[in-house]
Order: structure tokens, then C-alpha cells, then sequence
């Protein structure tokens, strides 16, 4: 037998890629989307985006399409990341709010993070912006799949419970 056939039978590292993304931009120039599709155009993925300019647009859009990403570029006065994740907040979405920034704009992470953004990238840093993707759509799934395990552990303890009263077991 052969040293790599050994092991055939445990899955390899699964890359998470997405054929086609739902993209809501909050607030974002265009120097920040055409960063995004750029960034996706190198694989192959197909990206349906919209534009939310003012709060009212970001409720209006978290309302009538399901998104995979929000894109939320502060600005001041304007639009702020919490005003962008209470708005996900209202409408009880976990979708994953990634801060894009200009160059010319600092905040850092953990300040991003503090106010609410799963990550914070720069539009000049491409090469983050995929990988930051995937691992916060990753993270998702996971939190979906915690949230539905423990949806079955409550049924199942009911169950048991209703059982040992339907069939009393002294």
C-alpha cells in the first residue's frame, strides 16, 4: 500500500468557495467596490451586489434580499458601523459585517471589532480581502450549525422528559 493511500479516507482541509456571493456595500465609495470585484474576479466567483447609501436604503435592502457579506465603510457624520450592525441586529441576521476602509482613513482592528465589524480591510489590501471573506462566511456556517445543535439537544431533552413521565420508571 502505498503511504498516501493510507489515509485517503480523512477528508483534506476543505477550501470554503463560493460560486456566487451576495454583496450589500454599505456606504461604500466606488474605489471600495471596484476593490471587492476585483479582488473576486480572480477566482470564480460571480458577485450580485447593491448599493446601500443611508440607513433607509440599509433597511429596505436587509428586507428584501438575503445577503452572504456586508461591506460598511464609515463615514462621518453619515453612516457609522453601529448604526449598521444594529440594523442586522433589528432584522436578527448573522451575516458577517466586514469594515472596508480608505487608505487614507486608521482604525484599527480591534476598535472595528469594538463597535461591532467582524474584521477591518483596507481597499488597497486585495490580497486579505478573500481570505477574510471566507473565513467569515466559514464562521457562520459553524455558528448556524452550533445555533441548530442546540435546537435538537433542547427537543431531545423534552422528549426525554416526557417519556420518563409518560412511563414511570420507580
Amino acid at each position: 500500500m502505498v503511504e498516501r493511500d493510507r489515509y485517503r479516507h480523512i477528508p483534506q482541509a476543505v477550501s470554503y468557495t463560493v460560486p456566487d456571493l451576495r454583496v450589500l456595500f454599505v456606504a461604500t465609495p466606488a474605489e471600495g467596490t471596484a476593490s471587492v470585484k476585483k479582488a473576486w474576479r480572480q477566482g470564480n466567483c460571480v458577485l450580485h451586489t447593491r448599493q446601500a447609501s443611508n440607513p433607509t436604503a440599509l433597511e429596505s435592502a436587509l428586507r428584501q434580499q438575503k445577503w452572504d457579506v456586508l461591506f460598511v465603510t464609515p463615514v462621518p457624520n453619515e453612516f457609522s458601523i453601529e448604526q449598521t450592525v444594529a440594523a442586522l441586529r433589528r432584522h436578527d441576521l448573522d451575516i458577517p459585517c466586514i469594515v472596508l476602509l480608505p487608505d487614507r482613513v486608521r482604525l484599527s482592528l480591534p476598535e472595528a471589532m469594538r463597535l461591532g465589524a467582524h474584521d477591518c480591510v483596507s481597499f488597497a489590501d486585495r490580497q486579505r480581502l478573500v481570505p477574510t471573506v471566507e473565513r467569515e462566511l466559514a464562521a457562520v456556517t459553524l455558528r448556524n450549525n452550533l445555533r441548530e445543535q442546540g435546537v435538537t439537544d433542547r427537543l431531545l431533552q423534552e422528549i426525554d422528559q416526557y417519556i420518563l413521565q409518560k412511563y414511570d420508571l420507580q
